[in-house]
Order: structure tokens, then C-alpha cells, then sequence
């Protein structure tokens, strides 16, 4: 008999929860033994209720052989923690999941700079914009962008990111086979043709009020760090936040306007010691020295017209702007070696010059938006440039 039909049976007893399931692996190891384990020794080794036991009593696979067959239909994969490409990161955390259902094609989550970003379903214009934009520049730059894709901030998000040319991952907290919220439906297609769509239920599972708070422990479990954009004091998104703490990850905020009451969580999470930031560069710089390959290598091969490009006549009032008046001059500047072509495109435009704005850079380069954007956040984590105040941009001094 096919172990995974073992997986699918343990994993979806009904009541017995992810604690006692990861409980009952971590003392067996595989759900063949649970399976076939006499009473005492499964109480014994999960403290199981009563009520636990009778779930595991039932040693139907009917249920198991519906869901194989209908993720067959469907296209939907079925990961282990058994196989190979179960994450690692999502191990190690409290009631990992035993299994994972699967579509579209899942990254290798332990080789990539993977950033979970949640936050209000009501947000507000700046939010969402904020979040549009971060979710491209960190994918423009190499990350991983992974949310809920509930609306509000988690759209935003993940369209940030398609927008990019780049995958994005969501995590449901229902079946596959339904999209929730319904709205989203093209989002989902999208996000299946080019990432992947995860969840811990089976197809036909409803999008249940209960399933969301457990899923949150899977959008941190499998990221670096998680990032909150707009956070009411009572949020799912701090429990995401939470569980980012408790598995050791990183925890980002962008902060918002302190009269708001959708940024009070997002503010506390400051308070609290969470990184406020404002731009791709400050999540990148925590991890350029363990992945400057995925960060380097993310600039080839732009997919898509730049995030936000102004029109010719905005760049012409930009560039009779004068830049900051401490740009650092020329006479002190070089262009370092080692750099790739656009970075050193770049660099050259503002050998020639003290400062040079965004759109005056794109101008001057010929390269677009989709180009310059990524290759600024990596020249900044290199510390061979500076960002000024208004967008603009100054080559540092060799050091």
C-alpha cells in the first residue's frame, strides 16, 4: 500500500490537530507505524484524550483514496515531510505541517530569500501602495515574496511581485480547489502559473474562520522574515508576527500614520523592536552576506516595464530639480571593479555628476525602471552608493 495514502489518513483524522499529529511523528517517525501502534503506546506517546484515540481508531482509507483521486484531477501535488522537498525551515517549527498540497511549481524555499508581507484586509490607499511597491522592489531584487492572498494588503503583495516578472507564493487557508476570497479568482491563476499555491487542507475544504489563524504559522515557518504593512492592535497579521518570533524569524514594519487605527499594530510591533523600514534595501541588507548570488543574479533579464515610470514630461521637471547640496563630489568618486553591466552603467552616470535623481538616471542609462530599481538596492547593500533625500542618488567615496 502507498505510504502516502498513510500521510493523507494521519493528516486528516478529524479533531486530532497538528500538535498531537507532529507529536505522534516526532515518537514514531512515519504514519505507517502511528497506523498500526497499539492504543497505550499512542496515548502514551501524545497524552491522547479519549476522543483523540477513536479518531485514531478509524482505520478507513476512504477518505485518503477521495482526496488522492481528486488531487489527481485537479493537478494538485502532495508533499511529505518524508520528501526530499519539504522545506527544512518548515520543519523545524512548533506543529509543523505533515503534509503540504500543492500548485504550480514550488520553489526550493531553503535556497531562497523568501518574505512573507501580510497585513489589513481594510487597507488603506497608502498601504496598499507601500506594499505594491515594496513586494516589487524585493522581488525585482531577487527575494521571494509569499502571502495569504487575502484582499487588502496580501493582493497587493503578490501583484507587486507578478508585476516584477517574478513567481509569488500564496498560502490558502482552505482547499485548492477554492479560491477565497471569490474575487480573486484571475489573481490565483496568476499566482499558479508562475509560483505556486500552498495549503496544509485538502480540496473541498471551505475557507473556515478557524483555518486562518493555523496557516499563519506556515506563511512565517517557511520565510526569513515576515513583513507588516497596516495592523490594527487586533490582527491576524500579528499573529503571523508572533509566530515569526517564536520560529526565530526576522520581523519588518513599515510604519504608519500614529492617528490611524489600522497602524497601531504595526506601530507596536516597532515599539517592540520589530525593524521599521521603508525601502527594499533595509530587509535586504540582513541577508546579502548569506544569499548575494540570489540578490546579484535577480537583475538579468528584466521581464516587465518598470513599477510606477514617469511620463517624459515629469522627468523633464525632475531633472531641472537641483540635487542635494552634500552629494558627495566627483573628484572623490571611482567605479569600483567587479560591478555587472547595469550596475556599472549606473555608477559611471554618477561618476559624472554629484547626484542624479531616479528618473534622471533612467534617462541617462537608457535602462528602464525594471532594470535600474534592482540594481540601486544592490549597489546600496555593496555600500557603493547612497540614497538622498527626494530619490536621488550619490556615489560614495572608495573607502
Amino acid at each position: 500500500m502507498s505510504a502516502l495514502k498513510y500521510w493523507v489518513w494521519l493528516s486528516n483524522l478529524r479533531g486530532l490537530g497538528g500538535v498531537k499529529i507532529a507529536q505522534l511523528l516526532d515518537y514514531f517517525g512515519t504514519p505507517e507505524n502511528i497506523y498500526s501502534a497499539p492504543e497505550k503506546e499512542l496515548s502514551e506517546a501524545a497524552r491522547l484524550s479519549e476522543r483523540d484515540l477513536k479518531e485514531l481508531r478509524d482505520k478507513s482509507f476512504d477518505r485518503a483514496n477521495q482526496i488522492l483521486e481528486r488531487c489527481d484531477r485537479l493537478g494538485i501535488r502532495i508533499v511529505t515531510m518524508a520528501d526530499a522537498n519539504y522545506p527544512d525551515r518548515l520543519k523545524t517549527i512548533h506543529a509543523a505541517p505533515a503534509l503540504l498540497f500543492a500548485r504550480g511549481r514550488m520553489p526550493d524555499f531553503d535556497e531562497e530569500i523568501v518574505l512573507c508581507m501580510v497585513g489589513s484586509r481594510r487597507a488603506t490607499p497608502y498601504g496598499l501602495v507601500n506594499a505594491e511597491r515594496l513586494s516589487f522592489e524585493l522581488s525585482s531584487a531577487g527575494a521571494l515574496i509569499l502571502s495569504g492572498m487575502a484582499v487588502g494588503i496580501d493582493t497587493a503583495a503578490h501583484k507587486g511581485a507578478l508585476k516584477a516578472g517574478r513567481p509569488t507564493i500564496a498560502v490558502l487557508g482552505c482547499g485548492l480547489d477554492i479560491c477565497y476570497p471569490p474575487e480573486n479568482r484571475e489573481l490565483m491563476e496568476d499566482i499558479a502559473a508562475t509560483g505556486a499555491l500552498l495549503s496544509e487542507y485538502p480540496p473541498g475544504m471551505r475557507a473556515l474562520g478557524g483555518n486562518f489563524p493555523a496557516r499563519n504559522r506556515i506563511l512565517s515557518g517557511l520565510s526569513l522574515g515576515t513583513i507588516v504593512i497596516e495592523a490594527p492592535a487586533t490582527s491576524g497579521s500579528l499573529i503571523t508576527a508572533n509566530y515569526a518570533i517564536e520560529q526565530g524569524r526576522d520581523v519588518f514594519a513599515i510604519p504608519g500614520n500614529i492617528d490611524a487605527s489600522v497602524s497601531e499594530g504595526t506601530n507596536s510591533l516597532i515599539q517592540q523592536g520589530a525593524k521599521l523600514i521603508t525601502k527594499a534595501s533595509d530587509v535586504l541588507e540582513e541577508y546579502i552576506a548569506l544569499y548575494p548570488h540570489k540578490l546579484i543574479n535577480a537583475q538579468k533579464d528584466p521581464l516587465v516595464d518598470g513599477y510606477g515610470a514617469r511620463p517624459d514630461s515629469a522627468k523633464t521637471q525632475v531633472a531641472a530639480q537641483e540635487p542635494p547640496a552634500y552629494a558627495v563630489k566627483k573628484a572623490e568618486k571611482a567605479v569600483p571593479d567587479g560591478l555587472n553591466g547595469n550596475e556599472k552603467r549606473i555608477a559611471q552616470a554618477l561618476l559624472e555628476e554629484d547626484a542624479l535623481h531616479i528618473d534622471q538616471l533612467i534617462a541617462k542609462t537608457g535602462l528602464s525602471a525594471n532594470e535600474v530599481l534592482p540594481a540601486l538596492t544592490i549597489l546600496q547593500l555593496k555600500k557603493i552608493i547612497k540614497q538622498l533625500p527626494g530619490k536621488y542618488f550619490s556615489l560614495l567615496s572608495p573607502e
